[in-house]
């Protein structure tokens, strides 16, 4: 599953990646370009999860053969940034199975691993009720320069009187 959810976060790099390549292959990017950017990427249908409010993939554009050497010359050549912002349910949408796992599931800040560092918890419970946790696993990774930890929790059965 791991390997899944860093997939699509890789996608969604990916197509930002190639946003803040077109505006630095172009004196000025236009309308139209942009237009048929977004239309070749086709975001409906293979990155469905790239929408609305949630977390959100930041790149800096720099002007073009910037020296960024030190802190100080970012701000300095610093043209804008593209974006994308994506809901994390849609994500985990796409991750085969997910919905009929009884796992639990966190993002915390990788350097904060606690409640004021969650980044994401789900807003459903899992599939099945919990009773306690026999398999926990934590896994560190980076979005877009910030490192991240998942922990998964597989509960074991509840016992049958709690059925």
């Amino acid at each position: 599953m791991n390997a899944d959810l860093r997939g699509r976060f890789d996608l969604h790099e990916t197509a930002l990646r190639g946003a803040r390549s077109l505006f630095e292959a172009s004196v000025s990017v236009e309308r139209d370009e942009w237009r048929r950017y977004v239309a070749e990427l086709d975001p409906a249908h293979r990155l469905p999860d790239l929408r609305g409010i949630g977390f959100l993939f930041l790149l800096p554009l720099y002007q073009e053969k910037a020296v960024l050497d030190t802190v100080e010359q970012s701000p300095a050549a610093l043209l804008g940034w593209v974006y994308a912002p994506f809901l994390v349910e849609d994500l985990l949408r796409t991750v085969p199975n997910i919905d009929e796992l009884p796992i639990s599931f966190r993002i915390h800040d990788a350097n904060q691993p606690r409640n004021e560092a969650l980044l994401y918890t789900p807003s459903s419970p899992p599939a099945a009720p919990i009773h306690k946790p026999t398999f926990t696993a934590t896994h560190s990774f980076a979005i877009g320069g910030q490192r991240c930890s998942s922990a998964w929790s597989f509960p074991s059965p509840a016992p049958a009187a709690a059925r």
